[in-house]
């Protein structure tokens, strides 16, 4: 799912990934709505769909997923969403600053892993609802883009105390920013959620005029 700018070129791209057991299509509404729709104004924003496979924490249950818990399928989706990015990049002249990458749940854990390990210092990352997967490994000396931690206090799949401990290697970078959402569950749909993902990329992606 691809959501561009009107009769113009993109300057920014932005490639943001959906979690476990959702879809593109129902996320794009997201970024149609306020204040992310104005996004549209200069960024190209990449949708893309996760594979459906076995979901064990579900029983089986088959269903969206970017990965399962073991590291083959994980370096499987890290390399499909590496090519994502090298691909986007070619579109904004090869600009890593004008490249963001974002995620919910699932998507966010995947999202950090290809931002952080990327060759060059992308805009920044955003997570929602998110968690590090233990698959990450993030050395204390490692170069990092600037990340937005965005989780809400009423989180009952990834509570927020469970996510601060996943993030522990990372939580005392000065680029890091956390915003907790009072009264928000395990979605992305908050208006004061979106508005601070609005306000974290415009302010390393400023308006084209």
């Amino acid at each position: 799912m691809t959501l561009s700018p009107a009769n113009k070129p993109h300057k920014y791209s932005l490639i943001f990934l959906h979690g476990l057991e959702m879809s593109a299509y129902r996320l794009s509404s997201v970024f149609l709505s306020d204040p992310l729709i104005y996004l549209l104004d200069d960024f190209k924003i990449h949708i893309p769909q996760a594979p459906k496979r076995p979901i064990a924490m579900n029983g089986g249950r088959i269903g969206e997923s970017w990965f399962t818990p073991d590291i083959p399928s994980f370096n499987e989706a890290n390399k499909k969403i590496q090519e994502m990015v090298e691909n986007e990049l070619k579109e904004i002249d090869n600009d890593p600053t004008r490249l963001f990458l974002g995620g919910f749940s699932q998507g966010s854990s995947l999202a950090l892993n290809v931002g952080s390990t990327h060759r060059d210092k992308i805009g920044g990352i955003v997570m929602f609802a998110g968690f590090m997967s233990k698959f990450i490994k993030i050395d204390k000396d490692q170069e990092l883009p600037d990340i937005m931690v965005i989780h809400g206090d009423h989180d009952k799949m990834m509570p927020w105390g469970k996510a601060k401990r996943l993030l522990k290697t990372i939580a005392d970078r000065p680029n890091l920013q956390t915003h907790i959402v009072h009264g928000m569950g395990h979605n992305l749909y908050s208006e004061e959620a979106k508005s601070k993902m609005y306000e974290f990329i415009r302010s390393r992606a400023p308006i084209c005029k």
